[in-house]
């Protein structure tokens, strides 16, 4: 199959390199990038001698930026389930072959999951989707968003469910530190 949106290289016996290539999107993954991904990860899982699939994003300001939120502006409802569900798929599909272990495609599940839900929130607290910083745990925005994720007057479980959450990716990122440089 020829990728659109990646590139998938063997250097060496045992040994794939894919590279998600859209460095203007911050390799962000759309639609199309999440079935090339599937796609190229199935067939890393079907070869017998395949040892080691490396991952990585081309351009040097991302590895990949998270879903394509410009693709997915217009979404209705229904397509929108649908693109999560594909992107989880994708998770599935590196536990499957191995390259991600249950426990962390869960841990990284209820991440993206909670994440998902501070965005939203935050897009009604700030009244503008670019501005998505989180404010002061001390601050009426931040209490507003406690509140408007389902957390009352609760401020402390919300920090420490950003803190958890946010500790959770960047413990599983540094898998990529360990992997061989390339």
């Amino acid at each position: 199959m020829t990728y659109r949106n990646l590139t998938l290289e063997q250097p060496e016996a045992g040994v794939f390199l894919l590279t998600v290539c859209r460095p203007k999107a911050l390799n962000a993954l759309n639609s199309a990038t999440l079935d090339e991904l599937a796609h190229a990860v199935a067939h890393v899982a079907a070869d017998d001698a395949a040892r080691v699939l490396l991952v990585t994003g081309a351009g040097e300001k991302a590895f990949v930026a998270g879903a394509d939120v410009a693709e997915m502006r217009d979404f209705s409802p229904r397509e929108a389930r649908a693109f999560s569900e594909k992107g989880m798929r994708a998770m599935r599909a590196l536990e499957a072959a191995r390259i991600l272990s249950h426990d962390d495609r869960i841990t990284l599940r209820d991440a993206y999951r909670f994440l998902r839900r501070a965005i939203d929130a935050l897009r009604m607290v700030r009244g503008d989707a670019r501005d998505l910083t989180v404010p002061a745990a001390d601050s009426e925005e931040f209490q507003f968003l406690a509140r408007r994720l389902g957390y009352g007057d609760r401020v402390q479980d919300l920090q420490a469910d950003l803190e958890r959450h946010t500790a959770n990716v960047l413990e599983l990122s540094k898998l990529l530190d360990k992997l061989p440089a390339g």
